[in-house]
């Protein structure tokens, strides 16, 4: 006689995700990166775990931080998550547009204010002076 024997997975897998990412971009916004790979993940029976990302890759996203949660899903459907921040910068150079010409002025704050005034900078995200 033939005993049927159901092996139940519920065990979640596990994943590690990396530490604190850093994303440059020469503009105001990127596309997100995949940190897939870079996470670490085991499970206790499946021989293939399939991890997701969200936001999604390829998403775009503003500079600053980004909260970004790698899930990993076992071939049983069982589920881990964790999360790391990605810092999206910018990493274009400042640009000088007017620098003024180097001066000689007596030591009178109004005067030193007034010409600091004449400089301004551009970068791809905006002007400042």
């Amino acid at each position: 006689m033939f005993k049927i024997i159901t092996i139940n997975d519920t065990t979640n897998p596990t994943i590690v995700c990396p530490g604190a990412q850093i994303q440059t971009t020469s503009a105001a916004i990127v596309s997100l990166n995949d940190f897939t790979a870079m996470a670490t993940v085991s499970d206790n029976c499946s021989a293939v775990v399939t991890v997701t990302q969200t936001p999604v890759i390829g998403s775009i996203q503003n500079l600053g931080d980004v909260s970004v949660t790698l899930t990993a899903t076992d071939e049983c459907g069982n589920t881990s998550d964790c999360s790391f921040v990605v810092t999206v910068s910018n990493s274009s150079a400042i640009t000088w547009t007017n620098q003024p010409m180097d001066m000689t002025v007596e030591c009178d704050v109004s005067i030193l204010t007034f010409n600091t005034g004449l400089a301004t900078a551009n970068t791809t995200c905006g002007s400042g002076g």
